[in-house]
């Protein structure tokens, strides 16, 4: 909304906004149906419980799920929230974002247990940090404020992660293309990664990230060094 308030669409909108988006894509079925930044809806396990109660939102993405519409459904948002969501098993996949790459590990520690637990698919955003780990590092931080939210520790420990970020792109030689395909291959390195996110405009991007992708994955002593 032109306001800035949450959109919160109610089953009947859901029911409807997806084969319309099915005929604009020109597909019949779309892999993915995500309530987005379960965060916004509370904290915790009131965020699930909020999107578990909302008049039968869930049952509605199922209802396309058995329809063939929808492939699997499933929640992003910060890792907290979707650590009490994984634990519902009510959710095929889960996407955290800025969570798991070369400077944070939050979510290896916290989320991945459960989602391996629970067979829960993961999607990946950030595994190049928003840019900080493509060499964008001059570009993103006189903007941090419209690139990071408050939450993130790219926002509140920006000198120490810089530093960190410097400090990787010394070791890959200066070059920020070996430094983005090391970041990928580190982000695909946990089997709890079924797929990574990662912006792209150019079709050089996707080459690169494609080909970054079809390296295995780094081995347990390259991590440790990095």
């Amino acid at each position: 909304p032109g306001d800035g308030g949450t959109f919160e669409p109610d089953v009947d909108q859901i029911i409807s906004i997806v084969p319309q988006s099915l005929k604009d894509l020109q597909t019949d079925y779309v892999d993915i149906l995500l309530i987005h930044s379960i965060e916004q809806y509370g904290a915790g396990a009131a965020a699930v419980e909020k999107i578990l109660e909302r008049g039968g939102l869930v049952d509605a993405m199922r209802q396309l799920q058995r329809d063939g519409r929808v492939r699997f459904i499933g929640v992003s948002g910060h890792v907290n929230e979707l650590c009490h969501a994984v634990r519902t098993a009510e959710f095929d996949v889960a996407l955290t974002y800025n969570s798991f790459n070369l400077l944070v590990q939050e979510a290896q520690t916290e989320l991945f247990p459960i989602a391996r637990e629970q067979n829960t698919g993961l999607l990946l955003g950030g595994a190049l940090y928003q840019g900080l780990l493509a060499g964008l590092t001059d570009f993103l931080m006189p903007r941090k404020d419209s690139f990071f939210e408050k939450s993130d520790p790219a926002f509140y420990r920006t000198d120490q992660l810089v530093a960190r970020a410097a400090r990787l792109l010394e070791f890959f030689d200066g070059d920020p293309r070996s430094l983005r395909q090391g970041a990928i291959r580190f982000s695909l390195s946990d089997p709890a990664v079924g797929s990574i996110l990662s912006a792209m405009y150019l079709a050089e991007h996707v080459q690169e990230n494609c080909a970054a992708s079809d390296l295995p994955p780094l081995t347990p002593s390259e991590i440790e060094t990095l």
